[in-house]
């Protein structure tokens, strides 16, 4: 296997800065948002929201994916909601996103 078992954040508070620049690199979403969530994450351990992510054999994160409560829409009987999912092009193709779900 190319890469790592699948991260729970809440598990890994060590990894959460890193994790924040990765997802805001991807999608472009505030760093301090993502950084917020994943501490809430953190510290409540359990519930809404939790994050993922799956490092490849480098320790470099290859993919990762959140849980949130609320991924912009009115519909608050939607949830949890999947956000922010995303696998590193090369690294596509090899079941990693599958993993994460």
């Amino acid at each position: 296997m190319e890469y790592g078992a699948v991260k729970p954040l809440r598990d890994f508070p060590e990894e959460a800065e890193k994790a924040a620049g990765w997802f805001h690199e991807k999608w472009g979403v505030p760093r301090k948002e993502y950084l917020e969530s994943i501490r809430e994450c953190i510290r409540k351990r359990s519930g809404i929201p939790q994050w993922y992510v799956i490092t490849d054999e480098q320790g470099e994160i290859a993919a990762g994916a959140g849980l949130i409560e609320n991924d912009f829409h009115q519909r608050p009987d939607l949830t949890p909601n999947l956000c922010a999912l995303f696998v590193e092009e090369p690294k596509r193709g090899r079941g990693i996103a599958r993993a994460l779900l």
